[in-house]
């Protein structure tokens, strides 16, 4: 019987109506993907606003807290922050949205109560807004002259960041994960916020710093992690007796410290398990802090725990002192530094902070200025920023060096050994060290993005001034650098690298390569630089740093005492210690085979000695001439006496030489005029004998 071949082959493809499912099928999957696309991105715009709103209302409550710098008694203090409600209306423009600034100002008693409303409309059409609150009272700003870096002396002002201080225990139900060894954790109860816990404790809270979505619930997008600052607290064996356990590190407002130093760690056999691990200094003896091979110090590590936005100190709190001991001080700096602005001092604190100026035109072309003077605004540090970074091998930690140095001048931390014990290397374990003052402009990663996006601001590459202690006038210190060396490419490339800086930072002074001259032994090199009077004229450093691989400078330092007006004039001088010319010079050759004896070459050529153009050499002879610069060119003469001789010009691609005979003497004279370096040939032969003339 016959088969049906048809039934017998597999179907392919799909009917109409399994198309039509899967097409639905994939529409809802899309539209879910849609939906929790666009809803995240509505998250992420909504944390972003939110946080620009923070950054808005926390730059205004700064303001208000350096009310000083407007009112200069309580008269003006009470009109300038009269009662109020909701008033003071200011729009700010942010990545996303327009922000509302308002305040509320009461007086209950002698302390002013205001709050700092920030508003706006989210991508819903919601109404949304943040509220931070600050008192404040009438204090003299004379007050604020006396700060100084003894362990005495107050905090400057500072921001407390997107950080507040934990309150409350850690749960049963928390899922803390270890941080800093196993010190501390980090907890993220789905509520937005990251906490951060020390034993049983929850020390920190971290704002907004996990995000959510429209119903409350976590996303899976990581948290916002801490701002971390670390270093090591040494203590000068040779100058203080003070225990470790006694020596705290603290930073102002809302932050956490931890201090810790590091240790192997061993199972119950004996084995090694794990290096450096962070172990709190408590638990510790005196033995595990001394530094290697000398005991030179005593040291521990410490990390301090911020939100981003934050800026102000960390310093040291000594709760115990020597008996023998007046004070306790600590040098912070860089010994190894050939930097003025980077030299040790006497700090018992660090201030952080960065300085912004405000653009007043759509293009960013435009600062805002009182005068001619710009206007600067304080910035804190960027969200999740570590300093030192774990990942940049250039990033140094932040260092003390506790002590009882005798005076307060930073030069004392190296001139009395501080810094510079066998066990630092010679200075080099502190090198980069930063000094009391750290300015975040120098990476703009440092600074508090959220912040410069809300408010408009831009920052440059460093900071005219530390900001905790702002100056009330500028002065100018100008002159040139002369640089003793001739002129040519190679030296030119050299100078322009020249630096001009102060001891209060590295940016200050222009140094005006477009306008260099060259007197004909100098580079003339002319430079300007600010600095900044505070209630006493400026003390301090002017610094020259030439490249010093070629230069060498009479003087690379001038210190100053009270510079309380313009100065002009301050001139450094310095010189080629390498000659970078191009040289070369003028050889003059040829046979002289026929000759009978030997002939005597004098005049410049004879540069060399004597055997350099000697005839005995035989068939050729060679001479050359000094060396000059292959700019330039050669004039001079060649000499040769002995005998009558005949002399051929083979070679002169200049054509720059005559030969004469002397009448008297019967020498042969070769002029050589304006010659380039290169080779001269002239054959040189016994005149024939009842010839007269040459061949």
């Amino acid at each position: 019987m016959g088969v049906n071949v048809m039934n017998l082959r597999k179907n392919h493809g799909f009917g109409l109506i399994e198309v039509l499912v899967a097409l639905a099928i994939m529409a809802v999957g899309l539209l879910a993907v849609a939906s929790f696309q666009s809803g995240l991105i509505g998250e992420s715009a909504e944390s972003k606003a939110r946080a620009e709103a923070v950054a808005i209302a926390q730059d205004r409550i700064e303001q208000i807290r350096n009310y000083t710098d407007v009112a200069y008694d309580s008269a003006a203090f009470d009109t300038l922050f009269a009662d109020i409600s909701e008033g003071n209306a200011t729009t700010f423009t942010g990545s996303n949205t327009v922000f509302t600034r308002t305040e509320t100002i009461v007086e209950p008693n002698d302390t002013k109560e205001i709050d700092v409303i920030v508003s706006w409309v989210d991508v819903s059409g919601a109404n949304q807004q943040v509220v931070l609150s600050t008192e404040i009272s009438w204090e003299s700003p004379s007050l604020e002259g006396e700060l100084d870096n003894e362990s005495s002396a107050p905090l400057v002002r500072s921001a407390t960041g997107r950080a507040e201080l934990g309150a409350g225990d850690v749960l049963d139900s928390d899922n803390v994960v270890k941080e800093l060894g196993e010190l501390l954790g980090l907890i993220d109860r789905g509520d937005g916020d990251l906490r951060l816990s020390s034993g049983e404790d929850v020390v920190l809270t971290l704002k907004d710093a996990c995000l959510l979505d429209d119903e409350g619930a976590r996303t899976e997008v990581p948290c916002t992690d801490f701002v971390k600052i670390s270093g090591r607290v040494f203590i000068d064996q040779t100058t203080q007796a003070t225990n470790p356990t006694d020596v705290f590190v603290i930073a102002s407002d809302a932050a956490f410290c931890q201090r810790y130093y590091l240790t192997n760690k061993y199972d119950a056999l004996g084995n090694l398990i794990a290096v450096d691990v962070p172990t709190d200094i408590k638990d510790a003896d005196i033995s595990n802090f001394a530094t290697k091979p000398n005991g030179d110090y005593l040291y521990y590590y410490y990390t301090c725990y911020l939100g981003g936005g934050w800026h102000g100190n960390i310093g040291l709190l000594v709760t115990a002192k020597n008996n023998s001991q007046d004070t306790v001080k600590a040098c912070v700096g860089d010994p190894t530094s050939l930097d003025a602005y980077a030299d040790p001092e006497v700090a018992i604190r660090r201030v952080y902070r960065g300085m912004a100026f405000k653009y007043i035109d759509d293009a960013h072309t435009q600062k805002e200025m009182n005068g001619d003077e710009i206007v600067y605004y304080t910035v804190g540090v960027a969200d999740a920023l570590q300093l030192p970074d774990p990942d940049d091998e250039t990033q140094v930690p932040h260092d003390f060096v506790i002590s009882s140095i005798s005076g307060s001048d930073g030069s004392e931390c190296i001139s009395e050994g501080i810094m510079v014990r066998g066990d630092s290397n010679d200075g080099s374990e502190f090198a980069g060290n930063p000094t009391s003052f750290y300015c975040l402009n120098q990476n703009v990663n440092f600074v508090d993005q959220i912040k410069l996006d809300a408010l408009d601001y831009g920052v440059d590459e460093a900071c005219p001034f530390d900001p905790s202690d702002p100056p009330n006038q500028k002065h100018t210190i100008s002159g040139v650098v002369n640089i003793s060396a001739p002129l040519n490419d190679v030296n030119t490339v050299f100078v322009r690298t020249t630096n001009v800086n102060t001891s209060d930072g590295p940016l200050n002074c222009v140094v005006d390569t477009d306008s260099m001259t060259h007197d004909g032994s100098n580079y003339v090199l002319p430079y300007s630089c600010d600095v900044y009077q505070w209630t006493n004229p400026w003390s301090g450093y002017l610094q020259v740093t030439p490249n010093l691989n070629q230069f060498t400078c009479t003087r690379y330092r001038k210190r100053f005492t009270s510079i309380g007006d313009d100065t002009f004039n301050i001139d450094f001088q310095c010189e080629n210690k390498i000659d970078n010319g191009i040289y070369g010079n003028i050889v003059i050759s040829g046979n002289n085979s026929s000759l009978a004896t030997a002939i005597n070459i004098s005049g410049d050529v004879n540069e060399f000695g004597d055997n350099t153009c000697s005839t005995d050499i035989k068939p050729d002879y060679s001479c050359a001439t000094v060396n000059f610069l292959n700019s330039d060119t050669w004039s001079g003469t060649v000499t040769l006496s002995g005998t009558k001789l005949c002399t051929k010009v083979v070679s002169d691609p200049d054509g720059v030489v005559t030969i004469n005979e002397d009448a008297s003497s019967k020498a042969t004279i070769i002029t050589i005029t304006n010659a380039s370096s290169g080779n001269i040939s002239i054959d040189i032969s016994d005149e024939q004998a009842g010839n007269p003339k040459c061949p």
